[in-house]
């Protein structure tokens, strides 16, 4: 499978890396210039506002909706700005689950949703969704939520060192 993945990576990265980078490297510099709107909804007690992963900037034939929150400086405010963050990653991620189709993915760290849905769009069947921060997973559970048959939510952090938490 990891020589597939690495053949994937080289057939669509080769074409469109220069690209992606330039573009990304653009959209971090005017980044600190773009603004999140002014108004917005509550929505199960957290600030909303809809916005949209784009994967035609990236050559895929999608737009995804996607909630999130309008006061958040990072991931929010890329994508209500530019319809995409991190191209490249998201270009192979595509890429790798469409051709292998895998049954299950573990995504460690969802967030608000942002590749899960990405995920869900290139073909996975079903995803295990871990996020750990309270506030995020709200978010995460309203971008997941008509997805239920097909994602599991977690409010968990992973761990490989055996450590619990108290909460």
């Amino acid at each position: 499978m990891l020589e597939r993945t690495f053949r994937i990576y080289k057939e669509y990265g080769g074409r469109v890396a220069s690209t992606l980078l330039f573009r990304s490297l653009l959209n971090s510099l005017l980044s600190k210039k773009a603004k999140l709107p002014k108004s917005y909804h509550i929505v199960e007690g957290i600030p909303v506002v809809e916005g949209v992963i784009d994967l035609t900037r990236i050559g895929l034939d999608s737009k995804i909706r996607i909630y999130v929150d309008p006061l958040d400086q990072g991931l929010s405010k890329d994508l209500f700005n530019y319809g995409i963050r991190e191209p490249l990653h998201v270009l192979m991620l595509h890429k790798i689950i469409a051709a292998l189709k895998p049954e299950l993915v573990a995504d460690i760290g969802s967030n608000i949703g942002y590749f899960p849905l990405i995920e869900l769009n290139a073909g996975a069947k079903h995803i295990l969704c871990f996020e750990p921060n309270p506030i995020a997973y709200k978010y995460l559970k309203l971008n997941l939520d008509h997805f239920s048959n097909r994602v599991k939510l977690f409010s968990k952090a992973i761990s490989v060192s055996g450590f619990r938490s108290k909460a």
